[in-house]
């Protein structure tokens, strides 16, 4: 007999890191495993594509209420459902009204992967930041049967609410992450990727980067994988606008990935996920001593750790001139992930859980 799964979240299949690198990828597995999927994402991808941008207001406004509406509907139907994954959140303003009516008739798994509880709201959206309820989050994770966290730091806030709390990293798929043939006598790549929402933090690598550029000259170039193309004159770099089809063909040309962070709040909830993902295909990376970044990496052993402008120099001028090194790190890096971090090694970890909650629905402990 199928299980019947609702995965309630905000935004569309396949469009952004969190929901992909946390349950998109299990979804084939999971069906595979007698599962039927109801993927109920708030906005689609013509609504994400105007969430995205900058102004637009009355836009967002109308969107916004349509996807209250598709609730209520889901609403009249969501008792047919053996459990649900709530990721975040099912609705983006007010109270956990969906949340809390969802939650008592059907067991719920609430999964998370950033400090949410605090306001970090995009540039594009901060004329909505009095929407955002940052309250809500501990009382839809108090009426879950469980919950997920990304890493330990996560973890402890959600076990202020909830007991049954597992902490489960974001993953990389090492089917799809596949080793790059190495290429020589060409210029060292130093490359980052991310969103329009992160950007702020390569920002801060500038000044370095611009030093790297003055004493290595010809020898070093730089590219930024992001969903919009990020232009720095100062480092002449290659544009890369983000797309699905061509991530891991995209993060293949580097080689040196950097995670810079500032040390507060917010980035002691993140989940590593870039550097993971350059450590996958066998990237020599270099991040900030941030949250999750000093369990995910030993230094010197699988990647590096930078704290200050002179370390980041350092490192980095260590590595532009040491392609041993980048390729030693690199394959400690790819083993790292396979071993810790991977879709294939939680995979099993993720079924397990989805079937001990399913049973409530059928009268069992969750």
């Amino acid at each position: 007999m199928k299980k019947r799964l609702l995965i309630l979240c905000v935004y569309p299949q396949d469009h952004v890191p969190g929901q992909r690198f946390r349950f998109e990828q299990y979804l084939d597995a999971l069906q595979q495993h007698g599962y039927e999927i109801t993927f109920a994402s708030l906005f689609d991808a013509r609504d994400y594509k105007v969430f995205m941008s900058h102004g637009r207001t009355f836009a967002k406004i109308w969107i916004t209420v349509r996807g209250f509406f598709r609730r209520l509907n889901l609403c009249r139907h969501v008792g047919r459902y053996h459990v649900a994954l709530i990721y975040r959140e099912a609705f983006i303003a007010g109270p956990p009204w969906f949340e809390k009516y969802i939650t008592r008739r059907v067991p719920c798994i609430y999964d998370f992967d950033d400090a949410i509880w605090l306001k970090d709201m995009s540039d594009h959206n901060r004329a909505f930041a009095f929407l955002k309820n940052t309250r809500k989050i501990g009382r839809i994770m108090a009426a879950c049967r469980c919950v997920v966290a990304g890493n330990a730091y996560l973890a402890d806030y959600a076990r202020r609410y909830n007991p049954d709390v597992q902490v489960i990293p974001s993953t990389i798929d090492m089917e799809k992450y596949v080793c790059r043939p190495q290429v020589t006598e060409r210029p060292v790549c130093i490359g980052w990727t991310g969103s329009g929402s992160t950007i702020r933090f390569f920002r801060l690598m500038l000044p370095v980067l611009e030093k790297i550029r003055q004493r290595f000259g010809d020898a070093v170039r730089f590219k930024v994988i992001a969903d919009k193309a990020y232009y720095f004159p100062e480092l002449d770099n290659e544009a890369c606008r983000w797309k699905s089809a061509t991530e891991v063909e995209d993060l293949c040309s580097l080689d040196i990935g950097i995670m810079p962070l500032t040390d507060d709040a917010w980035s002691r909830g993140k989940c590593g996920m870039k550097g993971l993902q350059y450590m996958a295909l066998g990237i020599a990376t270099v991040m900030s001593p941030v949250g999750v970044n000093t369990s995910i990496i030993a230094q010197g052993e699988n990647g590096m750790l930078a704290d200050g402008e002179a370390a980041w120099l350092e490192k980095l001028s260590q590595l532009v001139e040491d392609e041993v090194l980048r390729r030693r790190l690199g394959a400690a890096g790819r083993e790292t992930v396979k071993q810790g971090y991977s879709t294939q090694a939680f995979t099993p970890v993720w079924l397990s859980l989805f079937d001990r909650v399913s049973r409530a629905s059928a009268g069992g402990q969750a």
